[in-house]
């Protein structure tokens, strides 16, 4: 973990920020600024083929974390899925879920195409409504919707479980008119 946060100051001091021990960083944005929240499973009990009903099994919850964007891979390495690490990283490592929540801004009414690729299981929610079902277990495999959606804010929830080995998950979009991204942080509102 020393060596860690080391690597940590010594990034942030080469790209000329200075380095605030109160804060937990995401890809360089402070926890207090990050607007999607997400509680961590630990399923290192369970026999995992898909995501579990995380509301049934309240108890395997081990905290949560704010991030800025959902854009990670790891190609079997646990260090580079490090925006979801901190006070309980040494869990992170294999079975593990994840429940993803927030706000998300919407500035024209349309059809939005989302595309959410994961390693193992994943699943998009809009306003309560599963718009994407990438579930089981499998490599990085991305599945695409396309929703009508309205000016204003709109709730996202991402469901996502790791068995074992290689992990991924990533949201993307593309709105009316535009070219498929990961969602900009600054579209996810407090």
């Amino acid at each position: 973990m020393k060596i860690l946060m080391f690597l940590v100051v010594l990034l942030l001091a080469a790209c000329g920020k200075q380095f605030d021990s109160t804060i937990t960083y995401y890809n360089e944005v402070p926890v207090e600024n990050a607007n999607i929240t997400c509680t961590v499973y630990d399923l290192s009990s369970m026999s995992l083929s898909k995501i579990p009903d995380f509301d049934t099994i309240p108890q395997l919850k081990i905290g949560q974390i704010k991030v800025d964007q959902l854009d990670v891979l790891d190609t079997n390495n646990s260090q580079q899925f490090s925006k979801f690490k901190n006070s309980f990283a040494s869990t992170l490592v294999e079975k593990f879920g994840l429940s993803c929540v927030a706000k998300l801004q919407v500035d024209v009414t349309g059809t939005h195409k989302f595309s959410l690729s994961s390693d193992d299981g994943s699943r998009l929610f809009i306003n309560g409504v599963k718009v994407i079902d990438n579930d089981n277990l499998h490599g990085t495999t991305m599945v695409e919707s396309n929703v009508n959606l309205t000016a204003g804010t709109s709730i996202i929830k991402v469901e996502y479980f790791q068995n074992l080995g290689s992990k991924s998950l990533m949201l993307l979009w593309k709105e009316p008119g535009g070219i498929s991204t990961i969602i900009p942080a600054n579209r996810f509102l407090n």
